[in-house]
């Protein structure tokens, strides 16, 4: 187990070499941060908190995270030491940073934004707050820091217009505690009759199967928010929908029926599922009661769950209010995680996005994880040093450094294991929903991101191997290194949404032929690639902050689907760039053959995507072809001939798929849009 110490160690080594590793140097408090909030939003404190980095007079915000269902608001204000050993923060140091975090947070609804420049996030947000501040109902100003508070601190709970705002601060002992948790959580023990009013009645469903005891229950609202209130998402840990369904998405029906007609809430709500290890019950000559519960988990319920205890939060009365429980009891401990991953799926099956079907324990993740260990990273001359490391688990990355047992052996895991090859399930999901052409979700933010790949995920299995795993991390380095060019042009905000939707852009105009071999076997992309995403990203952020005249924030335009479709349709013309992005090669060690791969499935759909073009779709190539470019007659006539042929009724075969993918993608690169409403 990590002491504190070593813990805080860890934690800012990662901040520093992440910081580092962004070329011209990340601003190392906003990566610090992500790493906190990333901590806060798994202990279920947060829902989805955005980067948002400001400094004005008196005020100041690092991240905020804005809960429309709840009509609730978190602003972080950051702290970040970069010294080796933990530093102490005093009381009149919180005071002050809590004060700024109010500052903004009162200025904001007095029309801020009107101040501030309007190419930066810090201007999206002040106009959020300013445009919902009729509607907000509470906010709290959370200090985030790697230093170590004083023992104890006064939170204040004050008025600032309207809104109720409370105070928090997140020192480095209590992100180490909600680390340790997450690593060796303690488990769950319920005791009903004594800790929560009394045993409840239950009916034990008879069954003589050898893998579980069912049985069902009616909880008091009251009771089970008091158990949330306890252990919150700990409740969820083994099911991923808790992201969504604790905090932030409570369900704003569920919320009427507890505010107006709590005698109801049992009629309408299908309650929820939960399982557990074992139970205690005791007879009684009215039936049977439940009075403890051993290693407590919801996996179906969590939206009803997290309602319950914000209605019991904001004092609604829930005396009223009663919850159906169905309980199944496993009598193997071994078989917990995989019929706990099981009660889950099939519980959450008849919702539009099974979640729980992505769990960490999701055969994707597994796998990932396994090749992350096994596969070493190529490097240009002699054996390779590094892996990609696959945090399937948070905190699995610091705890594997610290099962090091001397300085040399850890220096040399840490050599093997750089953080800057640190792979975890939001930021797979972001690289590859950037790539796959969603950038307007992955500017939805982590969580809600993660949300949408794993329903894509079910629809569009992959399978996970080894050319899947280079891919994967070729997607990560076209990423990362996207993002080191966006932060050196410098263009005033909105970052991350600029970074995917370059690289959503470069994906659709390359059509599958850009060369994530070529990546993986250099560990790097080439001047050009980098002079493609300093072209797109310009565009990108021309477009983002111009958006409708309907349309005032950028932020919610850039999450918008009608905001990427402008954007992929416009004309660019690559040119020269091109021929040297799309020659996807392999070098064969053993007698320098050239060994050609490519990703099958994202082919695939482009050859699709040509077959269903019609006849007219053809001869509006060929025309843009001869008015367009110079020496291309072989190009016009060939395009001219699939035409004729597509009138005809004839498909493109399969001597002539190779050619026509080369004509299509070129003329797409260089201004063609397959869009018939489109100027040609």
């Amino acid at each position: 187990m990590l002491t504190l110490e070593e813990y805080a160690r860890g934690f800012t080594e990662d901040v520093l070499a992440e910081a580092e590793q962004a070329e011209e140097g990340a601003i190392q408090e906003d990566v610090f941060t992500q790493h906190a909030t990333e901590v806060v939003t798994e202990a279920g404190e947060t829902v989805d908190p955005q980067l948002c980095s400001y400094r004005g007079r008196a005020m100041r915000v690092s991240a905020y995270d804005y809960l429309d269902d709840s009509d609730e608001l978190d602003l972080f204000v950051s702290d970040f030491s970069n010294s080796d050993r933990i530093r102490n923060i005093s009381s009149t140091e919180i005071a002050d940073l809590l004060k700024r975090g109010r500052n903004f947070l009162a200025r904001s609804l007095d029309g801020l934004w009107q101040q501030l420049e309007e190419s930066t996030e810090a201007h999206d947000l002040a106009q959020l707050i300013n445009a919902q501040r009729d509607t907000l109902q509470s906010a709290r100003v959370i200090v985030l820091t790697n230093r170590l508070a004083p023992r104890k601190l006064d939170h204040d709970t004050r008025k600032v217009g309207t809104m109720t705002v409370t105070d928090d601060v997140w020192d480095i002992e209590r992100l180490y505690q909600a680390a340790a948790v997450s690593l060796t959580p303690t488990p769950i023990s319920v005791d009903l009759a004594k800790e929560f009013g009394g045993g409840i009645p239950c009916i034990q469903i008879p069954s003589d199967n050898s893998v579980y005891d069912a049985y069902l229950a009616v909880i008091p609202a009251t009771v089970l928010a008091q158990i949330y209130g306890r252990w919150g998402q700990r409740l969820l840990q083994r099911n991923v929908r808790s992201f969504l369904q604790a905090r932030g998405s409570v369900n704003k029906g569920i919320r009427d029926t507890l505010d107006k007609t709590p005698e109801m809430f049992l009629a309408y709500n299908n309650g929820i599922s939960t399982t557990a290890e074992k139970v205690q019950t005791q007879p009684t000559p009215t039936g049977l009661l439940l009075t403890r519960v051993e290693n407590l988990q919801i996996v179906n319920g969590g939206q009803t769950t997290a309602s319950v205890y914000n209605a019991f939060r904001a004092k609604d009365d829930l005396t009223r209010a009663f919850v159906q429980i169905k309980l199944t009891v496993l009598r193997d401990p071994d078989r917990l995680d995989e019929i706990v991953h099981l009660v889950s799926l099939y519980a959450n099956s008849q919702t539009k996005i099974a979640f729980s079907d992505f769990s960490a324990n999701d055969p994707f993740h597994i796998e990932l994880e396994k090749l992350s260990r096994q596969i070493w990273a190529p490097t240009p001359k002699g054996k390779a040093t590094a892996m990609w490391f696959y945090e399937r688990a948070r905190g699995q990355y610091l705890d594997e450094k610290s099962r090091q047992e001397t300085l040399a052996k850890r220096r040399t895991w840490e050599l093997q294991h750089p953080a800057k090859q640190k792979l975890t399930k939001s930021l797979v999901a972001k690289y590859e929903m950037a790539w796959r052409q969603y950038p307007q979700w992955v500017s939805e933010g982590a969580e809600k991101n993660f949300a949408r790949f794993s329903a894509w995920l079910q629809e569009n299995p992959i399978q996970v191997d080894r050319l899947y795993f280079e891919q994967l991390v070729a997607k990560a380095i076209v990423f990362q290194e996207c993002d080191a060019v966006v932060r050196r042009m410098e263009l005033g905000g909105y970052k991350a949404n600029v970074v995917a939707y370059s690289i959503a852009w470069m994906a659709y105009l390359m059509g599958g032929t850009y060369s994530l071999e070529k990546v993986w076997l250099n560990q790097s992309v080439s001047d050009n690639t980098r002079e493609l995403f300093g072209l797109l990203a310009h565009k990108a952020f021309e477009h983002m902050t111009n958006p409708p005249s309907r349309i005032r924030n950028v932020t919610e335009w850039a999450k918008r689907e009608e905001c990427w479709v402008g954007l992929r349709d416009q004309p660019v013309k690559l040119g020269a760039i091109l021929s040297d992005l799309s020659q996807p090669t392999r070098q064969a060690q053993d007698n320098g053959a050239v060994e050609t791969r490519r990703d099958k499935s994202e082919n695939l759909l482009l050859e699709q995507e040509l077959l269903g073009m019609e006849a007219q779709d053809w001869y509006r190539l060929a025309r843009w072809i001869a008015a367009n470019t110079k020496g291309k007659t072989w190009e016009k006539n060939f395009v001219t001939k699939v035409a004729l042929g597509k009138s005809r009724g004839a498909d493109i075969s399969q001597a002539q798929m190779p050619h026509a993918l080369r004509i299509y993608m070129e003329a797409r690169a260089n201004g063609f849009s397959p869009d018939r409403t489109a100027s040609q």
